[in-house]
């Protein structure tokens, strides 16, 4: 299957099932303990300087917690990174 047509699918699943899954105390933003908790339920290991750094790279306006607009502008950049490193256009 054309990579391209996976993270298109992808692109279009409902990512604010994802979001308030994360959200366990139903703020609409996240905080980095809801963050880490749902990486760690998925079995991501990630250490803290990673996770500090991804973290910042998410708060966009910098005021200590992940809106679901920034959370989903990085979901889009990392699909963005993801077709380029294929050589494919982003649609």
């Amino acid at each position: 299957m054309d990579p391209r047509a996976i993270l298109t699918a992808a692109s279009q699943m409902p990512f604010h099932h994802s979001f308030r899954e994360m959200d366990m105390d139903s703020s609409r933003d996240l905080r980095k303990e809801e963050i880490r908790d749902f990486l760690n339920k998925q079995g991501d290991d990630v250490n803290e300087v990673e996770f500090n750094t991804l973290f910042s790279i998410m708060d966009l306006d910098l005021d200590g917690s992940v809106s679901f607009k920034e959370a989903k502008a990085h979901q889009e950049r990392e699909l963005q990174t993801i077709m380029e490193s294929l050589n494919q256009p982003y649609p």
